[in-house]
């Protein structure tokens, strides 16, 4: 059983898909019988943790043009992703796009648009109405009391180019659960959300296959992405009572700690020396840390507070 650190989790997902390009395209694929909404998550959900250019769960390259669409290089690819996962469940997806704002309009010329939340359904934020929305996520969960989770590509990548920021960002459990409402803008998206579209021909949108969380069967305790847990190799997430209760994108690197001890946020690239929480590595405020080859540890609880020193000086408790 791990013990549970006191780590400060700040939300730090960052979406890069913003391409607005027309629906008038996109890839085809061969006519097959849709499946359930419940099929559509399940295959979101194994790709938590997949990238523009990597081997998804069916042992192909990327999703859709994730890889080569910006030219040639990794494109903006939140919509490739949920085109990718439609098609791979027989949804025909033709009319679709590397545009976000694609999927809107698939939802307003095939009557699939709704306020309501199905699993299996594309969720689409910062529609403007006319071929340009922000992002699109798939709808993984329904939970008893109306709020959901989604998974979605193109999160946490490095600032930068279309390019850059796109091939080193990767698909994300956006969870825990957030209101759904349309015209709201959930802290864990920092987008509005405008509404959701059901493919034409998937039935049911009951639960998908288990597990359904990440942390299902995992001690409780803080894990690093495939260490564990499914997810990307940079991001810290807690897991409790076998439920996914938070994930943080680590500023430097996730470290892998050995035996039964929590994971945690590193310190690669940083000078060695002592660092409050929150000062060039993630941690709790009134934590002292010591960062040492790259690696950072627990040095010491501040009973009253961590002091933040100037310049090249170790940071100090009060």
């Amino acid at each position: 059983m791990r013990t549970t650190h006191k780590l400060l989790f700040v939300s730090l997902l960052t979406s890069g898909c913003t391409a607005d390009v027309a629906s008038d395209g996109g890839a085809h694929h061969g006519s097959k019988p849709a499946t359930d909404g419940g099929g559509i998550a399940g295959l979101a959900l194994a790709n938590v943790g997949g990238t523009a250019c990597g081997t998804n769960s069916l042992g192909g390259n990327g999703f859709e043009s994730s890889c080569y669409g910006n030219g040639g290089s990794p494109e903006y690819w939140c919509a490739d992703f949920a085109q990718w996962v439609w098609a791979n469940n027989g949804v025909d997806v033709s009319s679709l796009s590397a545009a976000a704002g694609s999927f809107y309009e698939y939802g307003l010329n095939n009557g699939t648009l709704s306020n309501n939340p199905s699993v299996g359904a594309a969720v689409v934020f910062d529609s403007d109405g006319a071929g340009y929305a922000d992002h699109v996520a798939i709808v993984t969960a329904v939970e008893a009391d109306g709020t959901i989770e989604t998974v979605s590509g193109d999160w946490n990548g490095d600032s930068g180019t279309e390019a850059e920021f796109s091939s080193t960002s990767s698909v994300t459990l956006n969870s825990p659960s957030y209101d759904p409402t349309v015209g709201d803008t959930p802290g864990i998206m920092g987008m509005t959300i405008s509404g959701y579209i059901t493919a034409i021909g998937v039935t049911g949108g009951g639960p998908p296959p288990p597990p359904s969380s990440p942390c299902q069967g995992v001690d409780d305790g803080f894990y690093c992405g495939n260490d564990g847990v499914p997810g990307d190799p940079n991001t810290l997430y807690q897991c409790t009572g076998g439920n996914l209760a938070g994930q943080t994108a680590c500023a430097n690197n996730c470290q892998s700690n050995p035996g039964d001890q929590d994971d945690s946020c590193g310190c690669a690239g940083l000078d060695d020396g002592n660092y409050c929480g929150g000062d060039d590595v993630t941690g709790d405020a009134s934590t002292l840390y010591q960062c040492s080859g790259g690696s950072l540890s627990v040095l010491q609880v501040c009973a009253n507070g961590c002091a933040v020193e100037s310049g090249a000086e170790d940071d100090q408790c009060n």
